[in-house]
Order: C-alpha cells, then sequence, then structure tokens
C-alpha cells in the first residue's frame, strides 16, 4: 500500500463525490460558486490532513515471568496454567516488558495502586491480569475479587475472549460480564453461545473443552442465585445500575473485592470523570471499604503527557485512593535496539530506480524460491554492495535485508528525525527534511515510501521489530461549509460572480471590506437539484 497514492485517490474520490452531490450549478445558474467550492474542497487541509508517519519502536525489556516465579514475586502457579504453557498472553521465557515488570512488583509485592501508561500493543493488561490471577491463584476464597470497568461494551467483549482463552482449564476461577448483553436466563445464553460455537473456525473450537466454559457466568439468574464472578467484566454506566438495584446486590455482598481497574482511563475527563469518580466512592461505601482496601488500577495509551505528577493528581482524584508519583508506571521506549553495522550510503537515486516497486513487490510475495533474484536485484538498484551480496545465500529475504540495511545511513537519519519530534511526522515534511539537498521536491516523497516500505520487512526474526516499526495515519473531515460577504460592493467581489466575497472556513466579517457574512445552505431538493440560500 502506497499511503501517498492512497491518500490522493481517496480526496479525489471524495470530492468528486462532494460536487456531484452538491452540484450547484446543476441549472447552469451559478458556475463561479461551483468552483470556489471545488478549489475550497482540493485547498490542502481543507477535507484531508496527511499521511503522517509515526515511529513505534519496541519497548525496553526485563525479566522473564519464569524468573519472577522464581524470585517469588508471582507465585509458580501461574506457570503451570495452560495457557502460559502455550504462550498466552505471553510465554514464561520471554523478556517482559520494562513496565509489565513495575506493574507486577508494585501490585503483588508492594500492593500499591499504580498507573501504566503505555501505548497501544504494549501489554498494558497483562499488567493487571497477570497480578490478580496470581492473587486468586493464592487465595481461593469465592466472589467477586476484582472489576474491570471498560468505557465501551466492546473493549468488555474483547476482555471478555481473552479471558476465555486464559481461564479455559481453570474451572475454580470464574468470570463473567455485567452489561445490557447478559442475557436474563443462563439457559437462553447457553442456546445463543451453541449457536455461536457452530459458526466458529475449527482453531477457535479447538481451544475450549466445552463452550459456555463452566467457569463463565452467562445469565443473571445465575448472579442472583449466588453464583459470582470471581473477574467481573462491566461499563461505568452498568455499575452505576448494579449499585442501585436490590436484585444485584448479591454480587457486592460477597468477595473481597481487592481490585479495581479503570481501563482506557484518559475518557474519564470533565464531567464523566467527576461522574466515575463519585461512583468510585460509592462502590467504596457500598462495600464497607476503607481507603487502602483496595488496589486501583488505570491504565491508558495517552493519559498526561508522561508527567508523573499530572498522572497521580488525576487519578487520586478519580479513585479518592493515595498515589505517588512512583506509582505511576510508563512504557520505556528502546530506540537501540538495532545492533551497529558497517554504514552505507547509497546514492540517492537508488530510491527512485525504475525497479525500486518491483523489488518491493517480489519480497512481499513470502513465497520465495530463492534470494539470489532479490539480492540481484538490490544491487543492480544500488542498495547494497558485492560484499552484502555474498550474504544472500545465508538468509531469508527479511533476515538478509535486516543485516544489508542496519548501516544504511538514510534510514539512520530517518529513525533519528522521528524520534527527535516524538510525534507523528507529515510525510511530506520529513521526506524534504531527509531529502531536500538531494532529490527534486516531485520525487522526495516517492523515495521516502521506497525506503520505509524496504525496512519495514527487514527482521532478524518474524516476531522482531523491523528496521523501521512505524504506522501512517490519514486524517479526513466533513467539508466547514461556505460564508459569503453580504456587502455588494465588496472591493473583493469578482466580476462573473453574482456573490460578493466567499470564503471556505467559518468567520464572520469579511477580511476585505468588514462587513457581515452569511453562511450558505447548501442542500440537495428532491426533484429540484441543489441550491444555495
Amino acid at each position: 500500500m502506497n499511503p501517498i497514492k492512497l491518500s490522493k485517490q481517496l480526496q479525489d474520490t471524495l470530492v468528486s463525490y462532494l460536487t456531484t452531490t452538491f452540484d450547484v450549478n446543476r441549472d447552469g445558474q451559478e458556475p463561479a460558486l461551483a468552483e470556489f467550492i471545488r478549489q475550497s474542497f482540493n485547498r490542502p487541509r481543507a477535507l484531508f490532513a496527511g499521511p503522517y508517519l509515526e515511529l513505534t519502536p519496541p519497548y525496553k525489556t526485563a525479566e522473564t515471568l519464569q524468573q519472577l516465579a522464581t524470585a517469588g514475586i508471582v507465585s509458580s502457579k501461574l506457570l503451570q496454567m495452560e495457557c502460559f504453557k502455550q504462550g498466552r498472553p505471553l510465554p514464561i521465557n520471554a523478556p517482559l516488558y520494562t513496565h509489565q515488570v513495575a506493574a507486577f512488583r508494585k501490585l503483588c509485592m508492594e500492593e500499591r495502586n499504580i498507573v501504566v501508561s503505555s501505548g497501544t500493543g504494549s501489554g498494558k493488561t497483562e499488567c493487571f491480569l497477570i497480578p490478580i490471577l496470581n492473587d486468586l491463584l493464592n487465595d481461593d476464597s469465592p466472589g467477586v475479587r476484582a472489576i474491570l470497568v471498560y468505557p465501551l461494551n466492546a473493549l468488555v467483549n474483547d476482555q471478555l475472549d481473552r479471558l476465555r482463552e486464559l481461564l479455559r482449564d481453570k474451572p475454580d476461577i470464574t468470570f463473567g460480564r455485567y452489561t445490557s448483553e447478559l442475557e436474563e436466563k443462563a439457559e437462553s445464553a447457553r442456546r445463543q453461545m451453541k449457536q455461536e460455537w457452530e459458526q466458529m473456525d475449527s482453531a477457535h473450537k479447538d481451544l475450549f473443552p466445552e463452550y459456555p466454559l463452566p467457569n463463565e457466568i452467562i445469565g443473571r439468574d445465575q448472579i442472583r442465585e449466588g453464583k459470582l464472578p470471581n473477574i467481573l467484566i462491566t461499563n461505568y454506566a452498568m455499575l452505576e445500575y448494579l449499585l442501585l438495584r436490590p436484585e444485584d446486590s448479591p454480587l457486592f455482598s460477597k468477595g473481597k473485592w481487592r481490585f479495581v481497574v479503570l481501563d482506557e482511563a484518559h475518557t474519564y475527563a470533565g464531567a464523566q470523570g467527576i461522574e466515575v469518580g463519585l461512583l468510585m466512592r460509592r462502590l467504596k461505601l457500598r462495600l464497607g471499604h476503607q481507603p487502602g482496601q483496595m488496589r486501583c488500577i488505570a491504565t491508558s495509551a495517552t493519559l498526561t503527557n508522561d508527567d508523573a505528577g499530572d498522572a497521580s493528581q488525576f487519578t487520586k482524584a478519580l479513585f479518592g485512593e493515595e498515589f505517588e508519583e512512583d506509582d505511576i508506571i510508563f512504557g520505556e521506549l528502546n530506540h537501540d535496539y538495532i545492533p551497529p553495522s558497517s554504514p552505507s550510503q547509497p546514492s540517492m537515486t537508488t530510491y527512485v530506480h525504475e525497479k525500486f516497486e518491483q523489488l518491493i513487490e517480489t519480497v512481499r510475495e513470502e513465497q520465495w524460491e530463492s534470494i539470489d533474484a532479490i539480492a540481484l536485484l538490490m544491487q543492480e538498484i544500488g542498495l547494497i554492495n558485492d560484499e552484502q551480496l555474498s550474504l544472500a545465500d545465508k538468509y531469508q529475504p527479511p533476515q538478509f535485508l535486516w543485516e544489508v540495511l542496519r548501516g544504511n545511513q538514510d534510514l539512520a537519519q530517518l529513525r533519528k528525525l522521528m524520534a527527535d519530534a516524538g510525534q507523528p511526522v507529515e510525510v511530506a515534511a520529513i521526506a524534504e527534511k531527509l531529502f531536500h539537498d538531494r532529490l527534486p521536491v516531485e520525487q522526495q516523497q516517492v523515495a521516502l515510501y521506497h525506503l520505509i516500505e524496504l525496512a519495514a520487512m527487514a527482521r532478524p526474526e518474524v516476531d522482531k521489530p523491523s528496521l523501521l516499526p512505524a504506522r501512517y495515519h490519514l486524517f479526513v473531515r466533513p467539508p466547514q461549509g461556505v460564508w459569503a460577504c453580504l456587502n455588494p460592493t465588496c472591493p473583493d467581489k469578482q466580476i462573473e460572480n453574482q456573490w460578493s466575497k466567499l470564503f471556505a472556513t467559518p468567520r464572520e466579517t469579511c477580511d476585505a471590506c468588514l462587513d457581515f457574512v452569511h453562511f450558505l445552505n447548501i442542500s440537495r431538493v428532491i426533484k429540484e437539484g441543489t441550491k444555495a440560500t
């Protein structure tokens, strides 16, 4: 996928759709207005912003789960769970991220409240889920032990699927969701889930010895009869109802309620944050818990821009519990994960070579008869020298790309520019910085795209980060509208236009004559075409 071409195609398609749908010149009376609207849609950043490129380097790692169990930080019973034996949610001998290890220490050893703030896909869920499982394995007393609160039902369902996989061999640890989707009767839910089971692919069916699992709470009647989930998943709106309804009181009358988790904590700002903060206090009041009795956990990918002071104040107000700056755990990015290599600097024409697209497509195929064709094509383009070519018979294409491109100075400079920016960078801007004095403007983005695509496929191993771990962003918004100056003698009025000066962004007065402007209501009228008023 070429994001540069894709964004241009999307923009052209959207502009064509909008100008066709809202064709103010359908009757031939408004050519100037129609042309202004078309030009306003094509202005930079009018409808589209980007594409942007964001660097996503790996996170720093520390001990393994096996080492933590040996050190007594987590129970060795965790390692005996079937899911961990199969490497889910993570292999027991794989290095954990530093923020995961810090979370385990805080929750399992120090019994502190924590905030975990790290990027999407960085294992934040494991930061609280593994300590909760660890607690349940060490203490099998019944009742609710942990409540996981999400802002959306979709997130609740994702977590439910994860728990099904993790707890399929642990019938003594119960779990379940309580949202509007929870059936009134377990028998009704069982019939529906049987249909789901029949539609599952064989890979998913093989995961479960039976479906639904005996330890999953699937009906409200089960809870009201006293079968309670050790891990309760819900949303904040439903928690409000649970606290009010007498029939749901069994949830709060039994269990230690040791953990409360607010995932996506950044969503609890403003009025909603006040409501959820009061909800947390009502929950503790209902349970009869004093401050410090519950472990309060907040997670977010975008909480407070790595400001521990702000994060501790925010969560202190949200939970009504103590949070020190030391309880705020941030993911640590590892920008030095690429081993040093001999520097190489291809000529600039290399990145715009006519056969570069062919090279990218050949590597993408992933069904390589021989790496020799890829290596020879790279040499012809000018990406590698004779010495690097000799490495071709030692590696598969991803590993070969990793070895020969590790020392590429343009890639190193690209990573540095993006790391220094600390945020997504517009592709056009980063291309200009990288190639500003070496390639014509019209070739800069093409060269950057080629460099990014090839580097993204260069990996030392299948599950390791590439030479350029990155992702693209493209932002689209609807048209803002059209505003017309009300002064019929406005100095900027075009002779051929019956309207005075037109604007494509909201404003109150004309910048030419300072008179008021009027928003034009452009609408489709059935059987009458499109009109502006």
